[in-house]
């Protein structure tokens, strides 16, 4: 079972050009133990594509792709941003994301059934462990 100290997060501030990222790779390091180091999180300010290439590098290398009827806690969100394939979240439950919004540098929590969010939802992954 996936456990997330979620309060440990929402307290940090990634203040790196990629934060969604950022915090993607420090829950996947914390709570799995998975080496992340080689995921660039945040050494240049690039475009939106450049963004959404560092997101599909991180889950074709290190996770699989599940159903949305078999999302669970600690599966990875992948969302839309501008017709691109360019945010990432980490589910704390089946229906909550923690993810860090590009306006603000802080983690927080949103329903996946909110309308905007669940529109631009593309993907569900699991790390292979």
């Amino acid at each position: 079972m996936f456990f997330v100290d979620i309060f440990k997060y929402l307290d940090r501030t990634y203040d790196v050009p990629h934060p969604c990222l950022a915090l993607v790779v420090d829950v996947l390091h914390n709570e799995y133990g998975l080496i992340t180091g080689d995921l660039d999180t945040g050494s240049y300010i690039g475009p939106l594509r450049q963004r959404a290439e560092l997101a599909l590098e991180l889950l074709q290398q290190r996770c699989v792709e599940v159903s949305p009827s078999n999302r669970k806690a600690g599966d990875i969100v992948l969302f839309d941003v501008a017709g691109y394939p360019a945010h990432v979240g980490i589910l704390i439950n089946v229906n909550d994301v923690m993810h860090v919004p590009h306006e603000d540098n802080r983690p927080c929590i949103e329903r996946l059934v909110s309308p905007y969010i669940k529109a631009r939802v593309l993907g569900y992954y699991r790390c292979k462990i």
